[in-house]
């Protein structure tokens, strides 16, 4: 067993790509180009990120980001995207937050997962 921090502080920032606020942390690599990072956007943070060479999924953990291209989308924790090989976005956080990343040869969404009304209508987290 290995015990893996992706605590604030953990990463490198971010350079190019219009990257500003926010840190990586690689954090395991596998199979079919398979990789699971953490991003760290703080307050003001803006991304522009390059068409990735695998298909990817954003995971927001904790806070609130904004994909504002191609589409406009409020992301809060325990929402986020799939990405097919080669889509760009853009996106910023004004309050900070803390996303997963994963890479692989190949995902799909699960119909289980996919946002639609009729599913997510009315939905609370624990304690609201």
């Amino acid at each position: 067993m290995r015990v893996i921090h992706f605590t604030v502080g953990a990463g490198d920032p971010l350079w190019g790509a219009g990257a500003r606020g926010v840190d990586f942390v690689p954090m395991l690599t596998g199979d079919s180009a398979f990789q699971l990072g953490c991003l760290h956007l703080e307050k003001g943070a803006m991304s522009n990120r390059p068409a990735p060479e695998h298909a990817c999924a954003l995971l927001v953990v904790q806070g609130t980001a904004t994909l504002l291209d191609p589409c406009r989308i409020d992301l809060i924790g325990g929402m986020g995207i799939a990405l097919q090989r080669g889509e760009n976005i853009r996106m910023e956080s004004r309050g900070g937050a803390v996303l997963l990343i994963v890479e692989s040869a190949g995902l799909e969404a699960t119909e289980v997962a996919i946002s639609t009304p009729d599913r997510i209508s009315g939905q609370r987290w624990p304690g609201e």
